[in-house]
Parts: structure tokens; sequence; C-alpha cells
């Protein structure tokens, strides 16, 4: 079947209709709704590429993105975050040419700079630390 194309319902036409090959879905103003899936599993999956190698997995008590070929999974952008479900806190921040921010609880604990990294707060090191340069510990102690 694999020259076969998928069934498109035409509400215009009021029929169902094969999409050609030359075709294009085109959803411009509406949304694309994928319901759970009628195969019995416990999960939905949307798979990409010629061995379905890149998948997109829903379940009632998780989400996943797995790509589980030789390639590698990039998310691109110039300014991307990691958000909580509310869009309230960021968990992560990396700005092309800028900063990599780490949160904590919508604080920002660890931000790259120009020169170097900055702490917010404290720094726990266990084991061999080895530092180069000056250490300024500004008006805390060291112990």
């Amino acid at each position: 079947m694999a020259d076969r194309f998928p069934l498109i319902a035409n509400s215009s036409a009021n029929q169902i209709q094969e999409l050609a090959a030359s075709d294009q879905l085109n959803l411009t103003g509406s949304n694309l709704i994928f319901g759970d899936s009628s195969d019995g599993s416990s999960d939905d999956v949307l798979s990409f590429g010629a061995s379905g190698d890149l998948k997109i997995f829903h379940q009632a008590d998780q989400s996943r993105i797995v790509e589980s070929g030789p390639s590698v999974l990039k998310i691109m952008g110039s300014d991307v975050r990691l958000s909580n479900t509310a869009n309230s806190k960021d968990y992560l921040q990396a700005n092309d040419g800028s900063y990599l921010r780490l949160y904590h609880d919508g604080n920002v604990r660890l931000e790259t700079t120009g020169s170097g990294v900055n702490i917010t707060n404290d720094l726990n090191a266990a084991g061999i630390s080895t530092f180069g340069g000056v250490i300024n510990a500004g008006s805390g102690d060291i112990t």
C-alpha cells in the first residue's frame, strides 16, 4: 500500500476523498487533534522517519520525545526555554550569543557570561576541587 495516500473529509463537497500525492493537507486556521489510540495500548505515539526512529509519546502520566536512531536530537532556537506547565517559571533559558541560565523555583542559580559563570547563593563542592586565578570571596567567609 505504499502508493496509497490518506483519506480526507471534504466537508464542502460532503464526501471523503483520497489525498493525491501532489496535494498538501492545509490546516490553516484549524487544529490537528489526535485522540486515543485504538490498539488498546496505554500510550499514543506519533512516529517520524523511514524507520520510525523519532517518536512523540503521550500517556496519562507522562509525555516523551525519543530519538532512537543514529541521529542527534536537536532543539534549536535563538531563545530556548524549558518551563513549567503554567509557563510561569523557567527551568532553563538558553539565549543565542548571550547566556545560559539554570533556575531553581523561578530564581536564577547559575548563569554563564562572556567572562565565565555566575553562581547565585551557595556552591557546594565535594571531593577534590581545583581553582585557577583569583578567588574572590566577597564579604563571606571561606571555610
